[in-house]
Order: structure tokens, then sequence, then C-alpha cells
């Protein structure tokens, strides 16, 4: 039984292709080889695609099934992806006082594989009742003027984006 190990190291966002980096058995096919990683920063599937699901580093083994003891180690190091801007489908809106409206704006994050996209909505809430539950919210008017309704990264990139809300009383 051959005991050769390859051994690599790969920094990334997103996602990565070990099999193609390892160059391990390279007239293996996909099912041909099994993966262990060790920890819980990635996940790696069938073919040998690495997604990134949490930030540090972590060592994922791929071994031949055929029984020749040949295995590859790779030892990631994933780095979250940012949000770098968000855009609004709306740049103003108006609503009567107390109206409801759900989901009157959305928002979408990028770049589009951004490790977390989710977005906390905000405003003056003297004026703004917002009830968010996940990405849905309700948004009702709360006293007449205009108002910022605010769309914020949870990612911890302190990005934002506003909404002018107009409410008016009919």
């Amino acid at each position: 039984m051959d005991d050769s190990v390859a051994t690599n190291t790969a920094t990334f966002r997103g996602t990565y292709n070990l099999v193609s980096d390892l160059g391990l058995l390279p007239s293996a096919t996909y099912e041909q080889i099994a993966y262990a990683l060790g920890g819980e920063i990635a996940t790696v599937d069938n073919n040998g695609l690495v997604t990134g699901v949490g930030e540090g580093t972590c060592t994922i083994t791929a071994t031949a099934k055929d029984g020749s003891g040949v295995k590859a180690t790779c030892s990631c190091e994933v780095h979250n992806v940012m949000v770098s801007g968000i855009t609004l489908s709306e740049s103003s809106i108006t609503l009567m006082l107390y109206e409801v409206s759900q989901n009157p704006v959305t928002a979408e994050v990028s770049p589009n594989n951004a490790t977390n996209k989710h977005i906390e909505w905000s405003g003056n809430s003297a004026a703004l009742s917002i009830d968010q539950n996940g990405e849905d919210y309700v948004l009702e008017g709360l006293a007449t003027g205009q108002f910022e309704l605010i769309a914020s990264a949870t990612d911890g990139s302190g990005i934002t984006a506003t909404c002018t809300v107009n409410i008016y009383q009919p």
C-alpha cells in the first residue's frame, strides 16, 4: 500500500475547486475520491467543490477509494466576502398616514457572492413602524413628513442604503 500524500494550501473567498488544484489521481473520477473535512469552516461536495461557510482555517483530506492509500490534504483559509454595496428598488416612496405596506422597497446586495446577504431595515421609530421577519418586513407610516428608511448589511461591513419615505395625511 502506497501512503504517498500530496499537500497544498488554498486561500479563497466563496468556493474553490479542490481536485483541480491538488492534482490528486489525474485519471480518477470524482466518484473514486472520498473527502474528509476537519472543522466547520467549509463544506466539500462529492466533486471536490469547497464552499466556505465560516471564516478561518480547516484541513480537507482527499483519499483514493481504490485501496492504494493515495491521499492529498489541503489546508484551506476561508475569508468572508463582505458586502460592498446595497442597491434599493426605490429611491423614494409615498405612504398615507397609518398605511401599512409589505416590502415596499427591496434591496439587492453586491457582490453576488457575499457571504452574508442579510439586510436589516430601520428608520425613525417615531415615524416608521418596521416589523421585520427574515428578509420580509412590513412598513407603517406613523407621522406625516419625510423620513429615511435604512437598509443595513449585517455582515459588519457598515454598508447602508437609504430610501426617502414621504408620509402624508389624506
